[in-house]
């Protein structure tokens, strides 16, 4: 019912095996003709009735094929731990499955870069999570210096690994980050360019280097810091 402040008068349930109807009687003070929205009631019942894997197979079904869906959620979902499906809204697991799922046809590391977005927090909408999918876990000593060099300012870290006993499907870390300055990163603006930087620096065809903070201050690319390196080391 959104904001509105609800005074319930009498709830009867009717129940029968599995089936159960309720009977809501009430009224909204202050409001002596109103209607209800029907549409936006049943969409927000459904939404609290349905469950999270629920949720993650019908976002799913929206845009592949019901036969994929149900492969993706069956190998996935018995994957996902507590903790990870206690904090993780649907719609970002959605992400983090078709994540794997490309993970797992690919020896290469898998990123993305999205706004953070979280209404209760102080940093909602002013920094940017960029999300590292990876075989094994990466450690931070080792990941930590890329990030820097590519001239970002890193607030904190969280991983999840994505298994179960005996299996692993692979790691997800997710890195709260802006730029050096603070600023917050364009996500439409660096989103490839950044994930390009860093698959290549991972595939070991390029250093991590200070000039690669060039990607985020002057809107270089991988292949364009790399002749700048080639001119400096030449010099």
């Amino acid at each position: 019912f959104g904001k509105t402040t609800i005074d319930a008068n009498v709830i009867k349930i009717h129940g029968h095996s599995t089936m159960s109807r309720i009977h809501a009687y009430f009224d909204i003070p202050g409001e002596a003709e109103w209607s209800p929205d029907m549409d936006m009631i049943e969409q927000e019942l459904m939404d609290l009735t349905r469950s999270w894997e629920d949720k993650i197979k019908e976002i799913l079904s929206r845009s592949h094929s019901a036969s994929y869906s149900q492969k993706l959620t069956q190998y996935y979902l018995p994957m996902m731990p507590s903790h990870y499906r206690g904090r993780v809204e649907p719609k970002d697991a959605v992400r983090d499955i078709l994540h794997l799922e490309k993970l797992a046809h690919s020896e290469k590391i898998q990123f993305d870069l999205e706004d953070f977005v979280s209404a209760g927090s102080a940093m909602h909408k002013r920094v940017s999570l960029i999300h590292v999918y990876s075989h094994s876990k990466i450690d931070l000593i080792k990941i930590m210096p890329v990030l820097k060099n590519m001239g970002l300012y890193v607030y904190d870290q969280i991983t999840t690994r994505i298994g179960k006993i005996g299996t692993t499907a692979g790691y997800v870390q997710s890195f709260r980050v802006s730029k050096l300055d603070h600023d917050k990163i364009d996500v439409h603006t660096y989103k490839k360019i950044l994930g390009d930087l860093l698959v290549e620096i991972f595939d070991e065809r390029t250093a991590y280097d200070p000039l690669n903070s060039l990607v985020l201050f002057a809107k270089m690319n991988w292949r364009m810091i790399n002749v700048l390196q080639l001119y400096r080391n030449l010099l």
